[in-house]
């Protein structure tokens, strides 16, 4: 399953939005919300409480570990 580039929430790859940058990096985006955002208006994630790289930064969440043993 996709992971929002804004938010950081996983989503059914069904849904969502895929966007494709001129330099052919892919951004794939859970909602409208998310996409406007981060490319129209240009906004930072860890400035938004609804986000989870907020929520890992502030300490609020922990982060997922890479691999458990």
């Amino acid at each position: 399953m996709p992971v929002c580039a804004f938010c950081g929430h996983e989503f059914p790859k069904h849904m969502g939005i895929l966007y494709v940058s001129n330099s052919g990096r892919t951004y794939w985006f859970c909602s409208k919300r998310c996409f406007k955002s981060m490319i129209e208006f240009k906004r930072r994630p860890e400035k938004f409480k609804w986000t989870r790289i907020y929520r890992i930064r502030r300490q609020k969440e922990k982060a997922k570990s890479a691999k458990t043993v």
